[in-house]
């Protein structure tokens, strides 16, 4: 089974981003590389929240309560 995350980024300290994926390290690479095209207009991007999902269904629809 493939774990599935929700995580936040802070984007240049004062725009958060939100997003899911099977994989933080290689997501947050490829914000970090501009590969997304709404965190590549930031320059400082700091990961400061993730939670783990057993699903891409509970990752994206529940509420963590």
């Amino acid at each position: 089974m493939e774990n599935w995350y929700v995580y936040m980024l802070l984007c240049d300290q004062k725009t958060f981003y939100v997003g899911i994926c099977n994989n933080v390290a290689k997501r947050f690479g490829e914000h970090k590389n501009s590969k997304s095209f709404f965190t590549k207009k930031f320059s400082d991007l700091v990961l400061v929240h993730c939670e783990k999902y057993n699903t891409r269904h509970e990752a994206a629809f529940e509420n963590g309560s």
